[in-house]
Parts: structure tokens; sequence; C-alpha cells
């Protein structure tokens, strides 16, 4: 049976086979590219970009990451996380960095 539950399709291992042959093929001759990152892409927007949030969604938010704070694992890994860019050696190498940056 090629249908899956939900309806869909499910290829044979043949035209698996076929479709990658194919695309071997077209990325060899140039014709497709490969995808670009959304990080590196500086066309990229967030589809959640300017959709503003309900009161009532900012309220729930609110109540989960004091519920969330409230948890000892939760917050001694974030105490951590956010501890290690405050190390000497590290805040030196951001501030040699940052200068270097604010030379040119």
């Amino acid at each position: 049976k090629r249908k899956t539950a939900k309806g869909g399709y499910k290829p044979t291992e043949k035209t698996k086979k076929i479709i990658s042959d194919r695309l071997k093929e077209k990325w060899a001759n140039g014709e497709v590219k490969p995808r670009a990152k959304k990080k590196l892409d500086p066309n990229y927007v967030n589809p959640r970009k300017g959709v503003k949030q309900s009161e009532e969604t900012k309220q729930k938010i609110r109540d989960a990451l004091k519920a969330k704070w409230e948890d000892p694992a939760y917050r001694e890994k974030m105490l951590q996380a956010n501890t290690k860019n405050k190390a000497p050696q590290n805040r030196k190498q951001i501030s040699e960095t940052l200068k270097k940056k604010w030379e040119d």
C-alpha cells in the first residue's frame, strides 16, 4: 500500500531512485542551487515580524516564564548561560573585537 494514513502518497523505492538520479543530474548541471540559510539571506523576513500579540497572549507568556523561573533546574541553567560572556577573559576578547571593528 502506498497511501499513508492521512491520505498522502508514499513513493516506491524505484520512484525514489528515479527522483534521486534526476536531482543528482540537475545538481551536476547547475540547474539546482543550494537553499540559502535563513540567517545568511539578507532578504529573509521572519513571517511573525510586525504581528502584535494581544494582552491576553502577553499575560500567558509572562505567567509561563514566571513559572519556569521558579524551577531551580531551569533557573540554574539560565544563570549559567547568561554568565558565560561575563567571565573576564570573554569580556576582554569581546572588548578587543569591538575595538578593532570600530577602528575602521
